[in-house]
């Protein structure tokens, strides 16, 4: 009896999950087919809505890390949106090592241009060994009628200072990679 119960426990509990997982999926398309419709285009070359991931390897730890991204408002070549965006942006450094700045915090998408970019800047606050990582997490939230928000999180992670390389080569291969890190 208790392991019937404990097996029809976990099919229920399985089933709900199912349901509401399956009903967020449907919002997210209907929502996102809503902002089509609307000609609302709110993309970025390194952001996403489900948080892009950047490594950066062989940072010096020392200099100043700039990173731009780009944000726009085109589907593709042929469609974009015919009105302007404004939007907001915020950096949080998830580690405690690093000062982030932003070139500014809010920005407007011209439909003209369809395009803005702004400038992440992360720079060290206290000496950084070989190893140690500094995160930080950027998003970029449209304002206006419609609500769309675009996440990333980038990775520093202290190098050697010097010349390394990599040769990665395989059995029956015309070329090998050969990766140089300065």
């Amino acid at each position: 009896m208790i392991k019937q119960f404990t097996i029809l426990f976990i099919l229920l509990i399985w089933f709900i999950s199912a349901i509401v997982i399956f009903a967020k999926y449907v919002t997210n398309s209907a929502q996102d087919f809503f902002m089509r419709s609307k000609e609302f285009y709110f993309y970025s070359d390194k952001l996403s809505e489900n948080t892009s991931v950047f490594e950066v390897d062989n940072w010096s730890g020392v200099d100043d890390y700039n990173i731009t991204i780009d944000m726009n408002s085109r589907k593709n070549n042929l469609e974009k949106t015919s009105y302007d965006i404004e939007y907001s942006v915020k950096a949080n450094c998830e580690t405690n090592n690093a000062i982030v700045q932003l070139s500014k915090t809010s920005g407007i998408i011209y439909a003209n241009t369809n395009s803005d970019i702004f400038n992440l800047t992360i720079t060290p606050n206290t000496q950084l060994n070989v190893g140690d990582k500094v995160t930080v997490d950027v998003q970029a939230e449209s304002l206006g009628n419609y609500k769309k928000i675009l996440k990333g999180k980038f990775t520093l992670v202290v190098g050697k200072e010097q010349l390394s390389y990599e040769i990665e080569d395989s059995a029956h291969s015309q070329f090998f990679e050969l990766k140089i890190t300065n």
